[in-house]
């Protein structure tokens, strides 16, 4: 990316502030088989459909950075965008079934107002919590449903959804998430003022 923009210098920093949030991020996490299992679904038309953590690419990479557990591993093959074949939709029992410790609304970050829908969906998603079926979820029990970012990401809004999705899978090792992302210096996973040093220094 440095090369392409001709930003060599800028990009090798943002890479610096990265590998060391990632570097701490990592040094902190319980071993595999202790970490919650952790699902992106996309929800509407009271159906779920999975989507794995574990094929690769940009759009799930701040999920590799933290460690998720995929809590659809075993049905990877038939999320959505996987090897080709069509996307399982799960009803209420399979995704009880498979029961995520967290769920993940990819996208649900944006407000409606901007166009998208997955904020909408994840409000209705979350308005499931009073159905018998949903209330059996690890996820609803825990308070663990969460809206995820967006696949598009470029090197900044990177580090933040790298910090959201840790606080979102590890709130007891990195600090509850808030939907704001107005953290107090002390509860920041990277530092804000390194990264605006960094851009103003590529502005000069």
């Amino acid at each position: 990316m440095g090369e392409v923009y001709r930003r060599t210098e800028t990009i090798a920093r943002l890479k610096a502030v990265y590998d060391d949030m990632v570097r701490k991020i990592q040094a902190k996490l319980p071993p595999v088989e202790k970490r919650p299992r952790v699902g992106l679904i996309y929800y509407g038309n009271q159906r779920f459909t999975p989507y794995s953590i574990g094929h690769g690419g940009f759009g799930q990479a701040q999920y590799r950075d933290v460690g998720a557990r995929d809590a659809f591993e075993s049905i990877a093959a038939h999320t959505y965008g996987g090897s080709g074949e069509a996307s399982a939709a799960l009803d209420k029992e399979g995704l009880l079934a498979l029961n995520p410790d967290v769920l993940i609304v990819p996208f649900a970050i944006y407000p409606p107002a901007s166009g998208g829908t997955s904020r909408a969906d994840y409000e209705r998603l979350l308005a499931l919590r009073d159905d018998p079926l949903i209330q059996r979820l690890n996820a609803f029990r825990a308070g663990r449903v969460y809206p995820g970012g967006t696949p598009l990401q470029g090197p900044i809004f990177y580090l933040f959804q790298i910090e959201m999705a840790a606080k979102q899978i590890y709130p007891d090792l990195f600090g509850p998430y808030c939907d704001d992302q107005n953290y107090r210096a002390a509860e920041q996973l990277f530092d804000r003022r390194r990264v605006a040093e960094i851009l103003e220094q590529d502005g000069q």
